[in-house]
């Protein structure tokens, strides 16, 4: 290794298996693969300012999981009950994501940023951005709760 390696992982657990065609190989994909270019246009956001337009390139999707890239011109949109919790690296551009209490947050090239799934609140993008993301879709409160009291019940057998 010549230079220093940056990055950012997750470890997701769920039932669904990968093929074994799928498990022998890796998925690689590049920052030119990224480029704003080489995205699908996804269309307008309702913006209360600018446009807001998105656009996006999946490169993996399996099971809960969604990896790929999203960029958006300058504009402000609100965002009410996200369905999934994301990660993202901003790849370039700027502007402010605010939660429901008014505080505000800075992003720029380098920032990563964790939304949850639930969270509701406003994008300001000041510049336009690209990011590369990993949404999650999570169980419902439900199917968690069932999950939690199999996995209970099954300490308890074997103890």
């Amino acid at each position: 290794v010549h230079q220093p390696i940056r990055k950012i992982w997750a470890v997701i657990s769920h039932d669904e298996a990968l093929s074994i065609e799928a498990s022998r190989r890796v998925v690689v994909s590049h920052a030119e693969d990224f480029m704003l270019s080489k995205l699908s246009t996804d269309g307008p956001r309702k913006a209360d300012w600018g446009e807001a337009i998105c656009s996006s390139k999946e490169l993996w999707e399996f099971g809960p999981m969604e990896i790929g890239a999203w960029a958006c011109t300058p504009g402000g949109f609100q965002v009410v009950n996200r369905p999934t919790t994301e990660v993202f690296v901003v790849l370039e551009g700027s502007g402010f994501l605010t939660n429901l209490d008014g505080t505000a947050r800075r992003f720029g090239p380098g920032s990563t940023v964790v939304l949850p799934k639930g969270w509701s609140g406003r994008w300001d993008v000041l510049e336009t951005m690209r990011k590369v993301y990993m949404a999650v879709k999570e169980p419902d409160e439900s199917e968690s709760k069932i999950e939690s009291d199999f996995s209970r019940s099954d300490r308890l057998v074997g103890s």
